[in-house]
């Protein structure tokens, strides 16, 4: 009779068990469908936030004049913007003078969750900005339209513009922005890069981090950054290094696998420090000791794993 009891109750825990590990895929995938069935529910949003403004510390042994970046003036406000945008189409651009931090987004909100928000801190602000697909999207396979975000920053504020760009596409344009240091983590996609104008003052550092797709950055002279390291695991890397540079640089460029193509700059002295590649074709062009004098002057090193490798 125990037996029996024991075999019944084994019976019974091995079903349970069964319809745990049928039903709930089935329940999954049922609300993902029913989700997937539904009309997208488009919103078009539109935030903004005015700024604390910033003025320098007075000092009588500091530059006013953006010099050397670590002679740099310091600010009374300094503003940190951190980014955590995934699946997503995403624009940063400049503003204009004077108006506030502004987020436009469109996107579908049964289908990704959007978080913004600006908090002022004991020595400055911070602006927090999160795009994700939601659990059910991503059971289904993504969302049934890419969210469109644009992100608008004012010049005339420091600012800090670090955090990640998980997986989708992203055009950052920071020309004429006042920024301290750009830290940012791209992941696959396709993404860009650029200073269009010089910023107000030296960039103090500049770090692009990139995974698989593209990654372009252009007229890194314009941000004049004292160090510069980008990183790209696999696919195209593009880096030019024009623009008007006005301190000294250090450029480390390195890649995995794929393209990489350095353009360098034409009005100043370039000097290639290294540039390896084990496995592929390597190209390195250019007057490398031309335009001695006082002026600022860029070093490069780059350094790749396997496959093209062109520096000119």
């Amino acid at each position: 009779m125990a037996r029996g009891v024991g075999c019944r109750g084994c019976l019974i825990g091995c079903a349970a068990v069964v319809a745990v590990l049928v039903l709930v895929p089935l329940v999954l995938w049922a609300v993902s469908a029913g989700i997937g069935d539904r009309p997208p529910l488009p919103i078009s949003d539109v935030q903004e936030h005015p700024l604390p403004v910033s003025a320098p510390e007075p000092s009588g042994d500091q530059p006013t004049d953006g010099g050397l970046a670590g002679e740099l003036p310091e600010f009374r406000m300094q503003g940190l913007v951190r980014l955590d945008v995934s699946a997503a189409e995403l624009d940063v651009v400049p503003g204009l003078a004077g108006e506030p931090l502004r987020l436009e987004a469109d996107y579908d909100a049964a289908a990704f969750l959007l978080e913004e928000s600006l908090e002022e801190t004991g020595d400055g602000w911070e602006y927090s900005l999160r795009h994700a697909p939601r659990f059910a999207t991503l059971a289904r396979g993504g969302g049934r339209d890419s969210s469109r975000l644009r992100l608008i920053l004012p010049p005339g504020h420091p600012l800090t513009l670090a955090g990640r760009v998980r997986w989708g596409e992203s055009r950052i344009e920071l020309g004429g922005l006042s920024l301290v240091e750009v830290d940012l983590r791209l992941g696959a996609g396709e993404h860009e890069v650029s200073f269009g104008e010089p910023l107000p003052r030296p960039l103090r550092h500049l770090s692009l981090d990139a995974s698989f797709g593209e990654l372009s950055v252009h007229r890194v002279g314009n941000a004049s950054p004292l160090t510069t390291r980008i990183e790209h695991s696999a696919g195209e890397l593009r880096v030019d290094l024009e623009g008007a540079w006005r301190q000294d640089g250090e450029v480390r460029v390195s890649f995995g696998f794929g393209t990489c193509r350095i353009a360098l700059p034409a009005t100043i002295p370039a000097i290639v420090e290294r540039a390896s590649l084990p496995l592929g074709e390597r190209r390195i062009s250019g007057d490398e000791a031309a335009g001695e004098g006082g002026g600022p002057r860029v070093h490069l090193w780059a350094s790749g794993t396997a496959g093209e490798l062109w520096v000119n």
